[in-house]
């Protein structure tokens, strides 16, 4: 298939973009888990709120959380 000399640059330019910009699918998952993480936080502090549970009984499972999340960061 022929690519006018336009079109070859253009794609060059976007490989040469692609590879600069890649992460690594480890760090995308992390990434990934730690937004997710916040995300329940916001839902269990407003789930604390109305059935009367004490926001740091919720901190502390939080805490829970993120340190497993961390100590799997470290054994990777």
């Amino acid at each position: 298939m022929e690519h006018s000399k336009k079109q070859r640059i253009s794609l060059k330019n976007k490989n040469f973009y692609v590879a600069e910009e890649t992460i690594d699918l480890e760090e995308l998952n992390r990434r990934q888990s730690a937004l997710n993480v916040l995300e329940s936080w916001d839902k269990q502090a407003m789930h604390a709120i109305s059935s009367n549970t004490s926001t740091g009984h919720i901190r502390e499972r939080m805490r829970a959380i993120i340190t497993g999340i961390n100590l799997i960061k470290k054994e990777l």
